[in-house]
């Protein structure tokens, strides 16, 4: 007589258990899975050209021929990697130029926006490539609790109370979301994203895979 409601019971929990994780693995899918970091894939941009005016020189100098387009999240784990190659790229090849564009991937790093926003008002202060350097290498967590400010003041601003007003002012954060709404234009959902030639390609590039990119996509 017993046997029947223990088989439902077991049923029953069974498929609690089988909810549950297919919830866990919702989630992590959703909000911990790190993006895509594979370089296999390459998507032609037509009329990219016109990206190479807008976004802000991180490495290089604007009228350096060859362009290299990136968008980029401070806390993104792959883009912090590849910085040291690019910088490997633009040191050894003063043709080569990086503009970067803010893409914070706001579901999974909390602090992406907040540090994309501080770069874009020490840019308004003219120290957008010192500033951008350090995003790259400090701790962010760390940072939010002290104040971007502090930061800024190591980046060369000229004023405190400038940075600190841009910061709680609307324009600068709505100057990044005109970069992830470009980005998304150009159907770009990962970083770091690189754009080489007219071509697009994302995750940790070696230096020697963007010098061949570069030979390859300009033709040098």
């Amino acid at each position: 007589m017993s046997a029947k409601p223990n088989l439902q019971n077991i049923l029953t929990a069974t498929l609690v258990i089988c909810a549950i994780l297919v919830t866990i693995t919702a989630i992590y899918e959703v909000f911990f899975k790190p993006q895509n970091t594979s370089a296999t894939q390459v998507v032609e941009i037509k009329n990219w050209r016109y990206l190479t005016r807008g976004g802000r020189i991180a490495l290089g100098t604007r009228d350096a021929p060859l362009k290299i387009i990136e968008f980029s999240d401070y806390e993104c784990p792959y883009c912090r990697r590849l910085e040291s190659q690019l910088e490997l790229v633009t040191q050894k090849n003063p043709d080569v130029v990086v503009i970067r564009y803010n893409f914070p991937l706001t579901k999974i790093h909390q602090f992406a926006m907040s540090a994309a926003v501080a770069s874009v008002c020490a840019s308004r202060q003219n120290a957008f490539k010192a500033m951008d350097k350090l995003l790259f290498q400090t701790n962010l967590a760390k940072q939010a609790i002290g104040g971007w400010s502090s930061i800024a003041t190591q980046a060369g601003i000229r004023s405190k109370s400038q940075f600190d007003d841009c910061m709680a002012s609307p324009s600068a954060r709505q100057a990044v979301e005109a970069n992830v709404a470009l980005g998304k234009h150009l159907g770009i959902d990962a970083t770091p994203a690189l754009i080489i030639g007219g071509r697009m390609m994302y995750g940790y590039q070696s230096e020697e895979k963007i010098m061949t990119d570069i030979k390859k996509y300009y033709k040098t």
